[in-house]
This record gives structure tokens, sequence and C-alpha cells, in this order.
């Protein structure tokens, strides 16, 4: 087996911990069925789905061998913590904010992280929680963490 690649493996560790971490909330919340889906049924799909490539990056981070040149996270190792933070204090504040609120503030912390300026990344995570809140309210009939909003 070739030697691993430390820039690259500690960093996926970090999102398998913060993974299984926000796993663990989300199980104290409503799951559901497929026809009927609680509160916390997408977001732990969601949680599945991201733990299942993390274990990918980290096999192949694993297999791969050490390059000189850099890591697999490029140049910008220094937003994936607080990346994975927001994903943690997401799984946190879900259901203490609301869906809503909850959803706005990460994807505010996201599109800063992506150098949007704070308009753009107002607008984009407003309208994007707005219009996913409605998708699962409306179109799925999910319940979805009310939090300290009055709807």
């Amino acid at each position: 087996m070739s030697k691993m690649n430390k820039r690259d493996t500690i960093p996926i560790l970090f999102f398998l911990a913060a993974g299984l971490i926000v796993l663990i909330q989300m199980v104290r919340l409503p799951v559901g069925t497929f026809r009927q889906p609680g509160t916390a049924f997408f977001p732990i799909l969601l949680t599945i789905l991201l733990l299942l490539l993390t274990v990918v990056l980290l096999i192949g981070s694993l297999r791969r061998k050490v390059v000189e040149q850099g890591s697999l996270f490029g140049e910008y190792p220094k937003k994936i913590i607080p990346a994975l933070g927001g994903l943690v204090l997401y799984g946190l504040l879900l259901t203490y904010l609301g869906f809503l609120l909850s959803t706005t503030l990460v994807l505010i912390l996201y599109s800063r992280l992506a150098q949007c300026s704070w308009k753009a990344a107002l607008t984009i995570s407003v309208v994007c929680s707005v219009l996913s809140y409605f998708f699962f309210r409306g179109y799925l009939k999910s319940p979805l963490p009310q939090g300290i909003l009055p709807f």
C-alpha cells in the first residue's frame, strides 16, 4: 500500500466525523417513511450520501500515492473547517431556529465561502431557502422544524 496523503486524509476524516455528528443529531427528529417523510427524512438521506462520498474519498486518499504538487482539496483547505462547521451547526440548530432560518444562515456561510458578495449571498440564501421550504412543505407535504418563526 502506498503512503497516504495526510493533507487529504485529515480533512476527509474531519468530514466523516462531522457527518456522523450530524446524523446522530438528525435521528432525534421524526424520520417518517418514504410515503410520509418526517422532519429528518431528507436531511438524513443527504447526510448518508455525504458519508458515503466521504468514505469513497477516504479510500481513494489511502490508495493514492503522495503527490508533491498539492492535495485533493486544492488551494482552499482553510475553507473546509468553516464549511464543516456550518454543516454541524445546521444539524444542531435546525430544531431550535427552524428550517428557514437554519438553512438561510448556512447558505449565507457557504455563499460567502464561495466569495459571493453579501448582496448575492443574502439573495441566493433567502431564495433557495424559501423555494426549498415551499417544495418540502407544499409539494412533498413534509413537516419541517418550525423553530422560532410562527410558520
